[in-house]
């Protein structure tokens, strides 16, 4: 299974739930993408991250474990956020 970035065009920009979110790592904000394994069996890594196969990665610079989450789910965030947005006006 490929692990890969969703595209938002709605906001111009991919984005990716299997990323290190400790704003202080030199890591922050850079998705893995790569192939993990479809039985679970082992796990996947690169040169930033380790995927476990409990559904946890961990990044290999600041060491901070975080739980992966669906891209889909990613989708529905952000459509929903973006709906808050008010238009602005023409004047």
């Amino acid at each position: 299974m490929l692990i890969s970035p969703l595209k938002l065009p709605e906001f111009g920009t991919e984005f990716s739930w299997a990323m290190c979110r400790n704003s202080m790592c030199d890591n922050f904000g850079i998705p893995f993408i790569g192939y993990i394994s479809p039985e679970g069996s082992t796990a996947a890594h690169d040169q930033r991250y380790r995927l476990d196969v409990n559904g946890r990665m961990r990044c290999k610079y600041c060491k901070q474990s975080f739980e992966i989450r669906s891209n889909a789910a990613l989708r529905t965030i952000a459509r929903y956020f973006l709906s808050l947005s008010l238009p602005f006006a023409d004047c």
